[in-house]
């Protein structure tokens, strides 16, 4: 979206009481979507809403491991924000007053069925801005779940359609009842809906969340680095063998469509793990073996001479 008041948005984060217990939005919650709050604190839809409320992403989530929105987390904001001069992002959980105000006003739905296959429902990764230039505000906020098949074309162009309406539904939101958002219009949105994981090629290891998120040097055959939960400077390691096939000889796997890619889906790390895996293709025909019988260490240190970082250097906040 373009022409929005960023300062304006800043100002009023700045300005909501963080870490402040609401049961009454629970209860609400909970009636509004017919579960339990038991089973909202399950679903990983809905419980991000719930106290005490997470908070996660860069610059937003605090490097001292807080994790949840607080005090502490909006003062580390209000710093970064001086400093760097973008956020990415503001989780929407953080606006849920605005949300419910919305929904009984009649002007937001946070789900809703498409034709019996699944939901389009309220994504809470928000929106980002600063860095995309000056007014313009990256959202993130629509989420196709529950039933769609992401390698059935019939569903992903029944998503597509429901996705392109409920962006114009989410603007409409925004522009409504987000503070800097008054003037705001849609410029832009994503070429293609398109499924976070679908078709995969299992490999040697499968990369897990836990990988991803936690914070270790835990692989002898890493390739390359990617932050660890999304904080700069504490990064986890990503090994070969998880573009590796386990039934396929002479073939290496890089994307999305790797091992467990799913979790470092990013286009950094995919444009790192093709690197990897191109090196390694390249070791493996001068050496005239298949890529699993190739030397890591070689491959390895061939990386680090390409300038590629195996090793974490320590870095403190």
């Amino acid at each position: 979206m373009g022409n929005v008041d960023i300062d304006k948005v800043v100002e009023y984060f700045l300005s909501l009481e963080a870490g402040k217990p609401w049961p009454e939005f629970n209860e609400w919650l909970a009636k509004y979507l017919g579960m339990s709050i038991e089973d909202l604190k399950k679903d990983r839809s809905w419980r991000p809403l719930l106290d005490p409320q997470p908070y996660g992403h860069v610059p937003s989530i605090h490097p001292g491991g807080l994790g949840f929105f607080t005090p502490e987390t909006l003062k580390w904001f209000e710093a970064r924000w001086k400093t760097d001069g973008f956020f990415y992002n503001f989780k929407m959980q953080a606006f849920r007053q605005l949300l419910k105000k919305a929904v009984e006003n009649g002007d937001l739905e946070l789900r809703r069925k498409v034709d019996e296959i699944g939901e389009i429902r309220f994504n809470w990764d928000g929106f980002a801005g600063g860095a995309w230039g000056k007014g313009i505000v990256l959202i993130n906020s629509i989420m196709p779940r529950e039933g769609f098949d992401g390698t059935n074309a019939e569903h992903i162009t029944k998503a597509e359609v429901a996705a392109r309406k409920r962006a114009f539904e989410v603007a409409n939101f925004l522009k409504k009842y987000m503070p800097g958002f008054e003037n705001a219009y849609i410029l832009d949105t994503g070429i293609q809906t398109m499924p976070r994981h679908a078709r995969t090629i299992e490999g040697e290891y499968t990369l897990t969340m836990e990988d991803a998120h936690g914070i270790g040097m835990r692989f002898d055959d890493v390739i390359y680095l990617f932050p660890g939960g999304g904080i700069p400077g504490f990064p986890h390691q990503i090994p070969y063998r998880m573009i590796l096939p386990k039934k396929v000889e002479n073939l290496l796997v890089a994307g999305k469509c790797a091992s467990g890619a799913v979790h470092v889906r990013g286009i950094v790390s995919c444009m790192a793990m093709g690197h990897a895996a191109g090196t390694a293709a390249a070791l493996a025909a001068m050496k005239g073996v298949v890529p699993r019988q190739i030397d890591v260490k070689e491959l390895q240190k061939t990386l680090e001479e390409q300038g590629v970082i195996l090793r974490r250097a320590a870095r403190s906040f």
